[in-house]
């Protein structure tokens, strides 16, 4: 299984960037303790997104993957949504991962207001069409 998730790094973030990167922690915690216990192979791939996407880690074991860190984690500028969902598609395509074996997180505290690239709706055909 692979796990895409999204974090949003955008400024109104600061106020909440500890409890952000503890509750991932967790998360990924969580993640391990599943595959463990399921018998399943999991990998992540981590995405930071303001007014740009960022990618901390790419398509990595959970069970050998370290926690975030406030290095990674640094909140700042807008936020665009969109932009970050449909990269992370691309970014899943490039893998050649099966849609079917994906699941996807994103931790956010407010709405879209920043992308550029992609559109709402271009961001739902895209999974419609991986859906099919």
């Amino acid at each position: 299984m692979e796990v895409v998730a999204l974090l949003d790094m955008s400024g109104s973030m600061k106020k909440i960037a500890n409890d952000t990167i503890e509750g991932f922690n967790e998360f990924l915690d969580i993640l391990k303790q599943k595959g463990k216990t399921n018998k399943i192979d999991i990998t992540l791939s981590l995405i930071g997104f303001n007014q740009e996407s960022k990618l901390i880690w790419t398509h990595q074991d959970v069970r050998k993957r370290d926690p975030l860190t406030a290095a990674e984690y640094v909140p700042n500028g807008k936020t665009a949504m969109s932009d970050a969902i449909g990269n992370a598609i691309v970014h899943l395509e490039k893998l050649k991962i099966k849609p079917d074996n994906v699941v996807f997180f994103i931790s956010t505290d407010g709405m879209e207001n920043g992308s550029t690239k992609w559109t709402t709706e271009n961001v739902r055909n895209k999974i419609v069409f991986h859906q099919n």
